[in-house]
C-alpha cells in the first residue's frame, strides 16, 4: 500500500522543518508527501531526500483549514493518506504503523500525540522518546499500556489521523464552509459516522506536538469559533466545541440558545493578549 503524508502550513516555519526530518527519520518512509500552503510561497527548508513532494497554495485571511486539507489530499497520488499537522514530529515507526493498518482494514485511525514542553529537544525519534519527554493530553489514552475501546466520531482529531484515500473521497473530504478555526474535523468525524466509518486507536503512531504558545479560551479565533459552531449546530442538531462555548459564555462574550449564539461582546485585544498561558502549559 502506498501512503501520502498530507500537512497544512501557515507560518511555523521552524515546526515545519522538524516533522521533515522526522518524516526523513522514518523506519519505513512515506511515498509521497503533499503540503498544501496557506501562504503565498512555500518555506525555504529542506525535504526529505527520496521522497516525492507535491505543493499546493490556498489563500484565504481566515485559516481555511478544510480547504487545504482537502487540497493536500487531492493532490495525494497513494492508496492511504496520513495527516499530520505541522506542528507535529512524527516517531519513527508512524509510517510504518499507519501503513500496516490501513492495509489490514478500512477505517479511520488516530495514533498518540506527546506535547512538548517549551524548549523542549527530543532525544531521538522513537516512541519512547517522545513518551519521556512530552505529556499525553489527559483525554488520550496511553496506547502502550491499556487497550481503551475505539475512540468515538466525536473523538476525531486532524492532528494525526490516517485513512484510505478511497474512503476519503467517497465521504466527501471535509466541509470547506468551515473557515477559520475549530469545528471542520468534528463535522467530518460526524460525516465518518454517517458513512458508517469505523474508528480506531494505533498503537505505534506516535507523534510528538511541538510547544506553542497557547490561549485559553481561544480568543484570538473567536469568530471562527461562533461560526463554526453555529454551521455545526444547523447541520447535526447539536453544538461542537462546547469547552469553548462554555467559555466564551461564562464570561459573557456570547449567549447561547438551543438554536443560536448571540454575541454579546467581542474580546478586545487586551482580553486576548491575557487569555494567554504564562505557565508554558502545552495544551489547554
Amino acid at each position: 500500500m502506498t501512503l501520502t503524508v498530507c500537512t497544512i502550513v501557515r507560518g511555523r516555519r521552524d515546526h515545519f522543518a522538524a516533522m521533515l526530518r522526522g518524516l526523513e527519520a522514518q523506519l519505513e518512509p512515506p511515498d509521497e508527501i503533499s503540503i498544501a500552503y496557506m501562504q503565498p510561497q512555500p518555506h525555504d527548508v529542506a525535504l526529505p531526500l527520496g521522497v516525492a513532494v507535491v505543493e499546493s497554495f490556498v489563500p484565504g485571511d481566515a485559516l481555511p483549514l478544510a480547504e487545504a486539507r482537502n487540497a493536500a489530499a487531492s493532490r495525494a497520488t497513494s492508496d492511504a493518506l496520513v495527516f499530520l499537522d505541522v506542528d507535529c514530529v512524527p516517531s519513527n515507526t508512524l509510517v510504518r504503523r499507519y501503513r500496516a493498518a490501513l492495509d489490514r482494514r478500512d477505517a479511520v485511525f488516530m495514533g498518540e500525540v506527546f506535547y512538548l514542553p517549551p524548549k523542549a529537544t527530543l532525544p531521538g525519534w522513537r516512541r519512547e522518546d517522545m513518551a519521556a519527554t512530552g505529556l499525553l493530553h489527559p483525554v488520550r489514552p496511553n496506547l502502550a499500556e491499556s487497550s481503551p475501546p475505539a475512540p468515538t466520531h466525536d473523538e476525531l482529531w486532524s492532528l494525526s489521523f490516517g485513512i484510505r484515500a478511497p474512503t476519503w473521497r467517497r465521504v466527501g473530504g471535509m466541509d470547506v464552509g468551515y473557515e477559520g478555526y475549530g469545528g471542520e474535523d468534528t463535522d467530518f468525524g460526524m460525516r465518518l459516522k454517517r458513512a458508517e466509518v469505523p474508528m480506531a486507536w494505533l498503537e505505534g503512531a506516535a507523534c510528538a506536538h511541538q510547544y506553542h504558545p497557547v490561549r485559553v479560551p481561544p480568543l484570538q479565533h473567536f469568530d471562527g469559533i461562533v461560526r463554526n459552531a453555529q454551521r455545526f449546530r444547523a447541520r447535526w442538531g447539536r453544538w461542537c466545541m462546547d469547552y469553548w462555548l462554555d467559555m466564551l459564555e461564562r464570561d459573557g462574550y456570547i449567549e447561547r440558545t438551543d438554536e443560536r449564539i448571540r454575541v454579546r461582546r467581542r474580546p478586545t485585544d487586551d482580553e486576548i493578549e491575557d487569555a494567554l498561558l504564562d505557565s508554558g502549559a502545552p495544551f489547554g
